[in-house]
């Protein structure tokens, strides 16, 4: 006689007193129960994990008795086994259980083995789950130097590193502003900025990124480690504000007209030297020169960049001389005098009056005496 899984104990044991009752039945009874074998499915997919991030694994059952047991591989080596309960006490076949299992590490995720409370020849599901590693997306800006204009008019070397899964967005802006720019770039690696940041001086920073990971960039190092400085080269001009006058020394103004300080210039002379001055914090410095001719402005150079050329027009003057060297003299060089004796003190100038005349007594200033005498024509003299 065959018996299913579906006869409860209580009719199981009345069935056994009623044979033991019965002498013309045969002295033994085989009981047969069916047993549906225990089947695990692992949820297949593909997933990626960032630093610090976790993935879990699904793992569902049917069939059997439980409890269950199910080995996970890694790699197809063993990882972990599985505990999974019963969903209720009203268990049937067709029901389905499902537990999870979290993991930290990448690889092909799949199932070794399902067993049930009896038995261990269950079936299980070859479909992986994978598990990728990625890391947050990096950039970096690989010139140190500054980008000097009109030298460089377009991004032609690939400046930008670009590191993660692609396409990538990068966002930069112009520090201090609220001008942005932002490109979209297809592969990993080393990539051209774009033009736009030629068009505004000043310092650039990558303020986001972002790429297809899924993974947040750390921006708190990405935008301080990577910026780019677009300046202007240093233009300066140069002015006369006197010229060589008698025996005064001519004035130049040397001026840093667009450049940031400290900055640095150096002078030829008519005389073929040359003169540099250095870590100037003003934008303007007066020089005294006392020789006649022309004096040019050969290099000049900022905190950022270096003029390679010096515009010819603003960069040159020509010292002249303007009047003879003004001489003079006391006529009466030692007189012999008593107290209450005065005497005259004469003197003669030479250049072109009227004069201002200052004597000194005993080595100190004693007297200034304005001169405006009419002096015979030709005559450069006067007394």
């Amino acid at each position: 006689m065959r018996m299913t899984s579906k006869f409860n104990h209580r009719s199981l044991l009345l069935l056994l007193s009623l044979v033991g009752t019965c002498h013309s039945w045969p002295s033994w009874i085989e009981i047969h129960v069916e047993h549906t074998a225990a089947s695990a499915k692992l949820r297949p997919g593909n997933v990626t994990i960032c630093d610090g991030g976790s993935a879990k694994l699904s793992v569902s059952v049917q069939g059997g008795t439980g409890p269950w047991k199910v080995s996970i591989l890694r790699d197809y080596k063993y990882f972990d086994t599985l505990l999974i309960n019963p969903v209720s006490f009203a268990w049937s076949a067709s029901a389905v259980a499902t537990e999870t299992v979290e993991t930290w590490l990448p690889g092909a995720y799949t199932l070794g083995k399902v067993c049930d409370a009896h038995f261990c020849n269950g079936t299980v599901s070859s479909a992986p789950f994978v598990v990728s590693f990625a890391s947050p997306p990096t950039a970096q800006i690989l010139r140190s130097a500054p980008v000097c204009l009109p030298l460089v008019k377009s991004f032609s070397e690939e400046l930008l590193l670009l590191q993660g899964v692609p396409p990538f967005q990068v966002e930069l802006a112009l520090v201090g502003t609220d001008k942005t720019v932002s490109v979209k770039y297809w592969n990993a690696g080393k990539q051209t900025l774009p033009n736009d940041l030629l068009l505004h001086r000043g310092l650039w920073a990558i303020v986001q990124l972002s790429d297809s990971s899924g993974c947040q960039a750390d921006m708190g190092s990405i935008t301080w480690l990577s910026t780019l400085v677009v300046q202007q080269v240093p233009t300066g001009s140069m002015s006369m504000r006197s010229d060589v006058c008698g025996n005064e020394n001519a004035q130049i103004d040397v001026k840093l007209e667009v450049g940031v300080p400290p900055w640095s210039f150096s002078m030829l002379y008519p005389n073929g030297s040359v003169f540099k001055s250095e870590n100037l914090t003003k934008r303007t410095y007066s020089m005294s020169v006392e020789n006649v001719g022309n004096y040019s402005l050969v290099s000049l150079s900022d905190y950022v960049c270096r003029s390679p050329t010096m515009d010819a027009q603003s960069t040159n003057v020509a010292v002249s001389a303007k009047g003879g060297i003004l001489k003079g003299r006391i006529e009466n060089n030692t007189i012999q005098t008593c107290p209450g004796v005065f005497h005259v003190v004469s003197g003669e100038v030479q250049g072109k009056g009227p004069w201002s005349i200052v004597i000194h007594r005993n080595g100190e200033f004693w007297r200034r005496i304005q001169h405006h005498g009419v002096v015979p024509a030709g005559d450069k003299a006067g007394k």
